[in-house]
């Protein structure tokens, strides 16, 4: 060991479901991904699945598809569009696009700190 610690974030996301109640998975924030990564059976039990076209994923080693959507998400009661990637394996994976515009994400030795952007209006 390098004495160096490796911070896992992971937070819960939450999805409106068919039956319009709030379901949740455990996902892994990934700064460095496009976009999100669900895994296809938990997809379909939500309220707003319905894929727009095929995408392909690409990451160090290799690629995969799925199909492209975007959910209605909750984090940290804050509620918002995440575009996201439905595939066949249970990935949970939560990307720049969407999460991102939200949230500001810091990462320490031994923690990582998420908070919520202010959003204004200019009118």
């Amino acid at each position: 060991m390098d004495g160096f610690t490796t911070v896992k974030a992971r937070i819960p996301v939450y999805f409106l479901s068919k039956d319009n109640t709030w379901v949740s998975r455990t996902f892994l924030i990934d700064t460095g991904a496009d976009v999100s990564v669900i895994g296809q059976s938990f997809a379909r039990q939500l309220a707003n699945f319905a894929p727009y076209r095929s995408y392909t994923l690409g990451q160090v080693s290799g690629a995969f598809s799925g199909q492209y959507t975007v959910f209605y998400a909750m984090v940290d009661g804050k509620t918002f569009y995440l575009p996201a990637v439905v595939v066949q394996e249970e990935n949970y994976i939560l990307g720049r696009a969407g999460f991102l515009d939200h949230f500001n994400i810091s990462f320490y030795p031994t923690h990582f700190e998420l908070k919520p952007i202010e959003m204004t209006r200019n009118i």
